[in-house]
């Protein structure tokens, strides 16, 4: 999948290493676009298309925390080689609820729960510069609770999965 952007196209997001994103970001080639191109696939491909669910739920602060990653660029210089590249987490990684996504390990007991802070992961990332774009699903409590089908989600749809068994 290759994007336009006003000043050059973003390279293949498939395939795209983050040495390659983060090239185009420092080079200001793209930046926010970079977020949005990857939040229109995750539309196009988890709710349309083949319609495969497994993202539960995207951030909504992600473009505004892109730009302020970029206007840190600028002033500061970058955090490290993950300074404003898009990441999911899995929904079982606690992050900040402020960001408006829940952390339920895929199960409809904890939606709405709110936890104290970030995860140490998701605050080691977050302080390189990362931007949580959102929490990919998975098998409710990640299968810990007993056989549970692959990709059931307590809350969210189950995940399309072509695997007979996980």
């Amino acid at each position: 999948m290759i994007c336009k952007t006003s000043s050059r196209a973003l390279p293949d997001l498939y395939e795209a290493s983050i040495a390659e994103l983060q090239d185009g970001l420092v080079e200001g080639h793209f930046s926010v676009q970079l977020v949005k191109a990857y939040l229109s696939r995750i539309v196009e491909v988890n709710l349309n298309g083949p319609a495969l669910h497994a993202i539960i739920e995207t951030n909504l602060k992600a473009l505004t925390q892109a730009a302020a990653l970029d206007d840190e660029r600028k002033v500061k210089g970058s955090r490290g080689p993950l300074h404003g590249i898009p990441l999911l987490l899995k929904d079982n990684i606690a992050t900040l609820h402020e960001e408006g996504m829940d952390t339920t390990a895929g199960s409809y007991a904890l939606l709405g729960s709110v936890v104290p802070r970030d995860s140490f992961a998701a605050a080691k990332l977050r302080e390189a510069g990362a931007i949580f774009i959102g929490k990919a699903n998975l098998s409710e409590w990640a299968g810990m609770r007993g056989q549970v089908p692959c990709g059931f989600s307590g809350w969210r749809a189950n995940t399309l999965s072509l695997l007979p068994e996980c």
